[in-house]
């Protein structure tokens, strides 16, 4: 029973650790020349299957990714299909704008 139990703290707590490591990307996308948002714009990272669709307001987010390299890819039915490389850094707490 004593083995058991240690097993699961284990679990857990190696559960939380790799929680701990991840990131989430947030923001809002707008035409660049009117300045208005665009609802359900595909949202994506490259080469993964992490993805979304953005709301009513064009806004997203992209949670449980891992620290590094990302390339975000935007698509919107009547527009070009567009990437934006960003670095994710672990760590580092959100900043207000």
């Amino acid at each position: 029973m004593k083995f058991i139990l240690t097993t699961l703290f284990i679990f857990l707590g190696i559960h939380f650790l790799v929680l701990a490591q991840s990131g989430t990307v947030t923001g809002v996308v707008t035409d660049a020349e009117t300045g208005e948002t665009l609802p359900f714009c595909n949202v994506f990272i490259n080469n993964t299957t992490i993805a979304t669709v953005t709301d009513m307001d064009g806004k997203y987010v992209l949670s449980n990714l891992e620290p590094g390299p990302l390339e975000i890819g935007f698509s919107f039915i009547g527009y070009v299909a567009e990437t934006k490389k960003s670095h994710l850094i672990q760590g580092v707490p959100p900043q207000s704008t």
